[in-house]
């Protein structure tokens, strides 16, 4: 049955640690019969270094199976620290071995000498275990490249290392056995303690790049200019402003991240949520086998306007706003808006409203010196509406009428008279200018309708006026997506 990528990936860590272990008992047998045979401490040596090697490779073998497993509910990351967790150990049972050849080494050269009696199968056991080392850190060392598995890399830098002191101590051996025949001088016998010490330094120094790597992913440390790359990839996403907060916590062969990114505070919820998860994109896209988490903040951008930051603050209070206006009275700013408020509520509480926001508006914008609020009650987001006036009738005669008197009104057409709540009235009507004329000129006199209407029909709530070119009345076609005429 097919298993799938994490099955796959899975199996062909498992293999390569399962061959490992079984390859350690070989190689830890061998050099432990080789040197009790001999005598030599090199091959001793050798052998407690290969049965740590076989102890490094069981906990490896288990790591690998449990850093695999999916995050729950008491391991909410994971569990790919076990992986980082194990080579912590390996190094602590590195020194450990390796204090242990140095007194031995220290002992033959200076206190007790420990006649050695080379074979061939200790010759035999060396060379068979060079090849075998080889084989094994050649396969670990892939394996860990292609699933960024710490555990893994640890057991190949090990074996690795193996492959140097193996060398040595085939080299010690050489010199002890052929080295009264060469003619080397007489305390080439130590040779043996000599090289023992030498496969230390070789075992030391793993176990220092092992310790350090796995201290640095449990404490935590972030990879050396991985900020800086999440940094410039979040920054080059649209509508980000500014990014600051980042954090990166490694655990196995994964990059747990997250940052805060700014946008524009005046961008809606939705849109800015949207640049978050295109941030959260882009970095894992960026950074092989990582997960990142983004908080968005609002801010202040360079050209914001006063209108936008009034907006915002109302927002903030929320409160909807609309028909706002700044005016330069005397040198000092006035504001006017009108503002939303629960048809419900009482004029008291409905004040309360009104100045707690004008209070905080004056406090957030200081160039604000006065601000005027209109109240009125909050309209339903579907109002409810029925046609009482089409076609001919007496009151849109009236109205046309009405608005055919007004400075540089054309004509007036496609009039609509709805009824809503409490029998207002809401009017919508087309009004056609002279080409030539200017959008504020237009503004003024169809805002001069509205009041007009609402003077003279107390009842209309609302007045709607279209404007539109007289060219359009002239071909007698009707505005894409207009009323009919009538």
């Amino acid at each position: 049955m097919f298993k799938g990528k994490a099955g796959i990936v899975q199996n062909d860590k498992k293999f390569v640690t399962l061959v490992s272990v079984i390859a350690a008992v070989f190689l830890t047998g061998g050099k432990l019969v080789a040197g009790l045979l001999t005598g030599s401490l090199a091959l001793l040596s050798e052998a407690a270094h290969s049965g740590l090697d076989f102890l490094a490779s069981i906990l490896t073998f288990f790591a690998v199976r449990v850093s695999d497993k999916p995050a729950d509910f008491e391991h909410t990351y994971g569990h790919g620290k076990v992986e980082n967790l194990t080579a912590f150990v390996e190094a602590g049972l590195l020194s450990l071995t390796c204090l242990w050849i140095v007194y031995e080494a220290l002992k033959r050269l200076f206190v007790h000498h420990v006649h050695v009696e080379v074979s061939v199968l200790a010759f035999a056991v060396v060379i068979i275990s060079i090849v075998i080392d080889l084989w094994r850190s050649t396969a670990l060392r892939r394996t860990a490249k292609k699933y960024n598995s710490q555990a893994l890399e640890a057991d190949a830098l090990n074996f690795t290392t193996d492959l140097y002191s193996s060398a040595v101590v085939l080299l010690g051996l050489f010199v002890v056995k052929f080295g009264p025949a060469m003619g080397l001088p007489e305390p080439s016998h130590q040779a043996d303690a000599v090289a023992a010490l030498i496969v230390t330094v070789f075992m030391m120094s793993v176990t220092v790049r092992l310790g350090k790597r796995a201290v640095d992913v449990l404490m935590d440390r972030a990879p050396a200019g991985i900020r800086e790359q999440v940094e410039k990839v979040a920054r080059g996403v649209q509508g980000v402003t500014g990014v600051h907060s980042i954090r990166v916590r490694p655990s196995g062969n994964r990059l747990f991240i997250d940052l805060h990114v700014m946008v524009p505070r005046n961008t809606g919820l939705e849109p800015s949520h949207r640049t978050g998860e295109a941030v959260e994109a882009a970095v894992e896209r960026a950074i092989v086998s990582s997960n990142c988490i983004v908080h968005v903040d609002p801010s202040e951008f360079e050209d914001e306007k006063l209108s936008d930051r009034v907006r915002v603050v109302a927002a903030n209070h929320g409160v909807p706003v609309h028909s706002l206006s700044l005016r330069n009275q005397d040198g000092k700013l006035h504001l006017d808006l009108d503002l939303e408020v629960d048809a419900r509520l009482s004029l008291e509480e409905a004040h309360s409203i009104s100045k707690r926001l004008e209070q905080s508006l004056r406090a957030e914008i200081p160039e604000i010196h006065h601000v005027h609020t209109h109240i009125e009650p909050r309209r339903p987001d579907v109002e409810k509406t029925a046609t009482v006036n089409s076609g001919d009738s007496p009151l849109i005669k009236e109205i046309r009428d009405v608005v055919r008197t007004m400075p540089g009104v054309m004509d007036c057409h496609a009039v609509e008279i709805e009824r809503a709540a409490h029998d207002d009235l809401i009017v919508s009507l087309h009004c056609t200018f002279p080409e030539d004329a200017s959008i504020e000129a237009v503004h003024r006199t169809a805002s001069a309708v509205e009041r007009e209407l609402k003077a003279e029909y107390p009842s209309i709530r609302r007045v709607l006026v279209h404007t539109e070119p007289g060219s359009m009345r002239a071909g007698g076609t009707a505005k894409p997506g207009g009323h009919p005429r009538s």
